[in-house]
Protein backbone atom coordinates (compact mmCIF):
# COMPACT_ATOMS: atom_id res chain seq x y z
CA UNK A 1 0.00 0.00 0.00
CA UNK A 2 1.32 3.37 -1.13
CA UNK A 3 0.34 6.44 0.55
CA UNK A 4 1.80 9.35 -1.11
CA UNK A 5 0.50 12.09 1.63
CA UNK A 6 1.87 15.59 1.46
CA UNK A 7 2.21 17.36 4.71
CA UNK A 8 -0.91 19.25 3.53
CA UNK A 9 -2.75 16.05 3.20
CA UNK A 10 -1.51 15.22 6.36
CA UNK A 11 -2.84 18.41 8.04
CA UNK A 12 -6.58 18.47 6.34
CA UNK A 13 -6.99 14.84 7.30
CA UNK A 14 -5.95 15.56 10.87
CA UNK A 15 -8.41 18.60 11.23
CA UNK A 16 -11.15 16.70 9.84
CA UNK A 17 -10.72 14.29 12.43
CA UNK A 18 -10.69 16.78 15.10
CA UNK A 19 -7.25 16.19 15.84
CA UNK A 20 -3.97 17.70 14.35
CA UNK A 21 -0.29 16.78 13.47
CA UNK A 22 2.24 16.77 16.31
CA UNK A 23 4.47 19.64 17.22
CA UNK A 24 8.24 17.84 16.09
CA UNK A 25 8.83 17.94 20.13
CA UNK A 26 5.73 16.07 20.61
CA UNK A 27 6.68 13.74 18.10
CA UNK A 28 10.27 12.93 19.51
CA UNK A 29 8.73 12.55 23.07
CA UNK A 30 6.08 10.22 22.44
CA UNK A 31 8.79 8.28 19.67
CA UNK A 32 11.06 7.89 23.07
CA UNK A 33 7.90 5.99 24.53
CA UNK A 34 9.44 7.11 28.10
CA UNK A 35 13.14 6.45 27.92
CA UNK A 36 15.61 9.84 27.61
CA UNK A 37 19.03 9.76 26.08
CA UNK A 38 18.68 6.75 23.48
CA UNK A 39 19.24 6.57 20.27
CA UNK A 40 16.27 4.45 19.09
CA UNK A 41 12.48 3.61 20.98
CA UNK A 42 13.91 0.76 22.44
CA UNK A 43 17.26 1.92 23.43
CA UNK A 44 21.02 1.72 21.74
CA UNK A 45 20.73 -1.80 20.85
CA UNK A 46 21.12 -1.97 16.77
CA UNK A 47 17.84 -2.40 15.03
CA UNK A 48 16.08 -6.17 13.65
CA UNK A 49 14.12 -7.40 11.01
CA UNK A 50 12.38 -9.96 12.84
CA UNK A 51 9.23 -9.36 13.18
CA UNK A 52 7.80 -9.13 16.82
CA UNK A 53 11.03 -8.09 18.24
CA UNK A 54 11.08 -5.73 20.94
CA UNK A 55 14.00 -3.57 18.82
CA UNK A 56 12.27 -3.92 15.15
CA UNK A 57 12.32 -1.60 12.99
CA UNK A 58 11.22 -1.81 9.11
CA UNK A 59 13.50 -0.20 6.51
CA UNK A 60 15.19 -1.03 3.21
CA UNK A 61 17.69 -3.40 4.47
CA UNK A 62 15.08 -6.12 6.28
CA UNK A 63 12.87 -6.77 2.55
CA UNK A 64 12.01 -3.36 0.91
CA UNK A 65 8.54 -3.33 1.68
CA UNK A 66 6.25 -1.64 3.98
CA UNK A 67 4.27 -4.41 5.98
CA UNK A 68 1.67 -4.55 8.57
CA UNK A 69 1.43 -1.52 11.21
CA UNK A 70 2.22 -3.24 14.96
CA UNK A 71 4.86 -6.09 13.26
CA UNK A 72 7.29 -5.31 15.93
CA UNK A 73 6.60 -4.23 19.62
CA UNK A 74 5.41 -0.93 21.06
CA UNK A 75 7.69 1.69 22.27
CA UNK A 76 7.32 1.93 26.12
CA UNK A 77 4.19 3.95 25.77
CA UNK A 78 2.50 2.10 23.52
CA UNK A 79 3.05 3.30 19.88
CA UNK A 80 4.04 1.47 17.35
CA UNK A 81 6.35 2.10 14.32
CA UNK A 82 7.86 5.45 15.68
CA UNK A 83 10.60 3.82 13.88
CA UNK A 84 10.87 2.79 10.36
CA UNK A 85 7.65 1.68 8.22
CA UNK A 86 7.30 5.33 6.75
CA UNK A 87 8.63 9.13 7.53
CA UNK A 88 5.67 10.48 9.56
CA UNK A 89 5.36 14.34 8.84
CA UNK A 90 5.01 16.79 11.96
CA UNK A 91 3.35 20.26 11.86
CA UNK A 92 6.66 22.38 12.31
CA UNK A 93 8.53 24.81 9.66
CA UNK A 94 12.22 23.32 9.26
CA UNK A 95 15.30 25.62 10.49
CA UNK A 96 18.34 24.24 10.47
CA UNK A 97 19.50 26.16 13.95
CA UNK A 98 16.12 26.35 15.64
CA UNK A 99 16.80 24.50 18.33
CA UNK A 100 19.82 26.54 19.93
CA UNK A 101 17.21 29.39 20.02
CA UNK A 102 13.93 27.48 21.17
CA UNK A 103 12.20 27.30 24.37
CA UNK A 104 13.16 24.96 26.89
CA UNK A 105 9.79 23.51 27.14
CA UNK A 106 7.17 22.62 24.33
CA UNK A 107 9.21 24.03 21.39
CA UNK A 108 6.68 24.96 18.75
CA UNK A 109 8.99 25.01 15.98
CA UNK A 110 9.40 27.79 13.62
CA UNK A 111 6.95 30.00 12.70
CA UNK A 112 7.66 30.54 8.76
CA UNK A 113 9.68 28.45 6.48
CA UNK A 114 10.32 26.57 3.33
CA UNK A 115 10.50 23.33 4.44
CA UNK A 116 8.24 20.82 6.87
CA UNK A 117 9.77 18.49 9.25
CA UNK A 118 8.83 14.61 8.78
CA UNK A 119 10.69 12.04 11.44
CA UNK A 120 11.13 8.27 12.47
CA UNK A 121 12.70 6.61 9.17
CA UNK A 122 11.55 4.80 6.29
CA UNK A 123 11.56 0.98 4.85
CA UNK A 124 12.38 2.91 1.59
CA UNK A 125 16.00 3.98 2.34
CA UNK A 126 19.12 2.03 3.10
CA UNK A 127 20.28 2.88 6.62
CA UNK A 128 23.94 2.70 7.14
CA UNK A 129 24.49 1.99 11.02
CA UNK A 130 20.78 2.75 11.25
CA UNK A 131 21.68 6.10 11.42
CA UNK A 132 18.39 7.13 9.72
CA UNK A 133 16.23 5.53 12.47
CA UNK A 134 17.56 7.15 15.30
CA UNK A 135 14.86 9.13 17.36
CA UNK A 136 16.79 12.17 16.84
CA UNK A 137 17.27 12.30 13.30
CA UNK A 138 15.29 14.69 11.61
CA UNK A 139 14.69 15.30 7.72
CA UNK A 140 12.55 18.35 5.41
CA UNK A 141 10.82 18.23 2.22
CA UNK A 142 8.76 21.04 0.71
CA UNK A 143 5.12 20.80 2.03
CA UNK A 144 3.20 19.43 -1.07
CA UNK A 145 6.07 16.48 -1.63
CA UNK A 146 4.96 13.66 -1.76
CA UNK A 147 6.18 9.81 -1.90
CA UNK A 148 5.38 6.16 -1.16
CA UNK A 149 7.75 6.67 2.42
CA UNK A 150 5.94 9.14 3.82
CA UNK A 151 3.12 8.84 6.07
CA UNK A 152 1.45 10.37 9.01
CA UNK A 153 0.00 10.24 12.56
CA UNK A 154 -2.58 12.60 14.33
CA UNK A 155 -2.18 14.10 17.87
CA UNK A 156 -5.23 14.97 20.63
CA UNK A 157 -4.21 17.31 23.49
CA UNK A 158 -4.98 15.32 26.63
CA UNK A 159 -7.82 16.48 28.27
Amino acid sequence: MESYISWMDAKEYCAWSRARLPTEAEWEKAARGGLENKEFPWGNQSFSCKQGSSNGAQNHRCDGEMIQVGSFSPNGYGLYDTTGNVWEWVNDWYSEDYYSVSPEENPAGPATGEYRIFRGGSWLYDVPGANLLRVAYRNRHFPYTTNYGLGFRCARDAE
